[in-house]
């Protein structure tokens, strides 16, 4: 890419009235109309792009940066991955150290003496949320086959909550084996 400054014979630190004298003068000689030689018609087409370039601010500012100093957006961009590849490696980093703090957290908490008094208050609140949601089903069904079966539809609601209950209280085991 040529030098879109010295393309128009300006400055770099040119203003907006001396980019557009200096294209109206340029363009009276190399317009194609003017210009007959072969590569009449890219040239100008190069005048007019450093023209539409250096007039507008965001434009001159980006090709300034980009063309004239030799730092770029991609570079710029290139930093802003590395910066998002380091920050991804510290939070592995430290999601790794915190597993490991974990674990050995749960080897002491073996080790003492809460670990089997643990276990069993696991397992009775096992038990004991199984038998509630079970005897909240079976007094809904014996309310609704001896009193009228249309109490069923008002007691529907804790018969799915008993459910729920029995589900909820396995899922509930099972993620606290995780820390046994």
């Amino acid at each position: 890419m040529s030098d879109y400054y010295s393309l128009l014979e300006v400055s770099s630190t040119a203003t907006e009235a001396e980019i557009r004298a200096a294209y109206r003068r340029k363009a009276k000689v190399m317009h194609p109309d003017v210009n007959k030689s072969n590569d009449a018609h890219s040239r100008f087409v190069l005048l007019t792009t450093a023209y539409e370039t250096l007039i507008n601010p965001q434009k001159r500012e980006k090709y300034n940066l980009k063309y004239r100093y030799g730092t770029s957006s991609s570079n710029s961009n290139n930093a802003y991955q590395q910066w998002v590849e380091a920050q991804k490696a510290k939070a592995r980093y430290e999601a790794q150290m915190r597993h490991y703090e974990f674990l050995r957290n749960r080897e002491k908490f073996k080790q003492s003496k809460l670990y089997f008094l643990a276990i069993w208050v696991t397992h009775i609140a096992r038990l004991v949320a199984y038998a509630f949601g079970v005897a909240v089903i079976l007094i809904c069904l014996v309310l609704v086959f001896h009193l009228h079966f249309m109490l069923l539809f008002f007691l529907l609601p804790f018969i799915c909550g008993g459910i729920y209950l029995i589900k909820w209280t396995n899922d509930w085991f099972q993620e606290t084996r995780r820390y046994f």
